[in-house]
């Protein structure tokens, strides 16, 4: 895992973390035009932060689109993603990386006071912690 120009790249999984430029993956942490945008080949989000980029950017905005749960693992390669609430806005999420060896936390754009709009924001374990 590793910064490449500039981006938050994840090499194994060939996934861009909020790319501001369209990339073939794209894992966005929420529906903010500053962290969701269009053109990407593949996106993978919460389903609310897909409902937004889709309200916002119309449904051809990406060719697919994958929603992820909270607290459910999704296993890519040598890696697992998981999200966590943010709580910043609705959809909005930390996300976890994790492979044997190391737990990769980023937070995007989070709030840890409580909001009745969007799922209130949680605490991870993790060894490295890349924050907004």
């Amino acid at each position: 895992m590793g910064l490449i120009n500039h981006k938050l790249y994840i090499e194994t999984i060939n996934a861009y973390i909020d790319p501001i430029m369209p990339v073939e993956n794209a894992i966005i942490t929420h529906g903010h035009a500053d962290h969701a945008r269009a053109g990407h080949q593949n996106v993978l989000a919460t389903q609310n932060t897909i409902d937004i980029m889709k309200i916002r950017y119309g449904h051809k905005c990406a060719n697919s689109f994958q929603s992820l749960e909270y607290h459910k693992p999704l296993k890519i390669n040598d890696l697992t993603i998981t999200f966590f609430p943010a709580g910043h806005i609705l959809g909005s999420a930390q996300i976890l990386i994790e492979n044997t060896h190391n737990r990769l936390l980023i937070t995007g754009d989070y709030k840890t006071s409580s909001d009745s709009s969007c799922q209130s924001f949680e605490l991870v374990e993790c060894d490295q912690l890349i924050t907004e």
